[in-house]
């Protein structure tokens, strides 16, 4: 019991939610992760009874322990063997990628992307226009852009690494929450706010490819 008290500390430390160490201190990793399968509505009321009071965090824990379940380590990630910014798109790529070794000389004769528009959030530093190939990374609800700094900065000169700064996290954060609208109050059930983030998914989605469609300039 001692290590799977240890390995929740360890997952809430991650993600920012120490402080729920407090009212979850008789609960486990696995007790959480067993919660979790009565579904997303029933794993935030579950939450709440336990002592966790604010709607953000039970809302960003049921995001770190789905993402724990699905088999994501807690921790330090393993360092690569190469590092990324030194691999070479026509050989290394190659040998991460089996598969796709045939359209390697597609990969090679894909034209530069020149300096598309920043993202809202993003810095100057993260465009590379000479590179070929762009990956547009979409975090879940517990992380920021920040989390990816090293993968814009250690890919290779062929690669550029775009996050979507999600509005209410990181250099957005005075945005507010998408999946939120307009704040709910503590006392809104569960099931009410299951209803209303539902019905607000489809505007969600149509804003956040208004906001990623000045980035799509290449074939996909």
């Amino acid at each position: 019991r001692m290590c799977q008290e240890n390995e929740l500390t360890l997952l809430l430390s991650a993600v920012n939610l120490g402080h729920l160490m407090v009212p979850l201190k008789s609960q486990t990793l696995n007790g959480l992760v067993e919660l979790s399968g009565e579904g997303r509505v029933g794993f935030l009321k579950a939450l709440k009874e336990l002592g966790v009071s604010k709607l953000a965090d039970r809302q960003a824990l049921v995001s770190a322990i789905a993402r724990f379940s699905r088999g994501n380590q807690i921790g330090p990630a393993k360092p690569n063997k190469k590092p990324l910014h030194d691999m070479l798109l026509s050989k290394d790529f190659a040998k991460l990628n089996p598969r796709s070794a045939g359209s390697i000389k597609e990969l090679k004769a894909l034209p530069v992307l020149g300096s598309g528009p920043l993202l809202p959030g993003e810095s100057l530093n993260v465009r590379r226009p000479s590179a070929c190939i762009r990956l547009i990374v979409m975090y879940g609800a517990a992380d920021s852009a920040e989390a990816f700094s090293e993968w814009q900065t250690n890919t290779p000169p062929w690669l550029e690494v775009r996050v979507f700064e999600l509005p209410g996290h990181g250099a957005r954060a005075s945005e507010g929450v998408w999946s939120l609208g307009k704040r709910q109050p503590e006392c809104t059930s569960d099931e009410v706010l299951a209803e209303t983030l539902s019905s607000e998914r489809a505007a969600i989605v149509s804003r956040v490819v208004d906001e990623l469609m000045p980035l799509i300039n290449g074939p996909l």
